[in-house]
C-alpha cells in the first residue's frame, strides 16, 4: 500500500501552518515538516501574508497572501542561485 509523505492540502480559503509547510516543501528539497513550518509561522508573525490575527494552533493563512509570498521566496532563491527569467516564466542558468 502507498501513503502520501506530504499531508494533502485542501483546497480552501484559509490554510494551517501545517498546510502551508506541506506547499513549502514542495518546492524546498531536503526540508523537513518541522523547519517548513517554523519558516511559515515566523514569515506569519513577521507581517508577510495575512492570516486571521490568531496564534498556535488557531491561527490560519490567507491562501492568495501565502502564495504570492510564497512566489516571491521561489523567485529570489532562483535568483540568489544564479537563474534569470525569459520575462515568461521560464528561467534558465545565467
Amino acid at each position: 500500500m502507498l501513503r502520501a509523505i506530504r499531508p494533502r492540502v485542501r483546497e480552501a480559503a484559509r490554510l494551517t501552518v501545517t498546510e502551508c509547510a506541506g506547499l513549502l516543501m514542495e518546492d524546498v528539497s531536503g526540508l523537513d515538516m518541522q523547519t517548513a513550518k517554523a519558516h511559515g509561522s515566523k514569515a506569519a508573525t513577521a507581517g508577510r501574508f495575512r492570516t486571521n490575527g490568531k496564534t498556535g494552533t488557531a491561527r490560519r493563512i490567507d491562501r492568495h497572501s501565502f502564495s504570492a509570498w510564497h512566489l516571491e521566496q521561489r523567485e529570489r532563491d532562483l535568483d540568489a542561485a544564479g537563474y534569470t527569467t525569459d520575462g515568461q516564466g521560464c528561467y534558465a542558468a545565467r
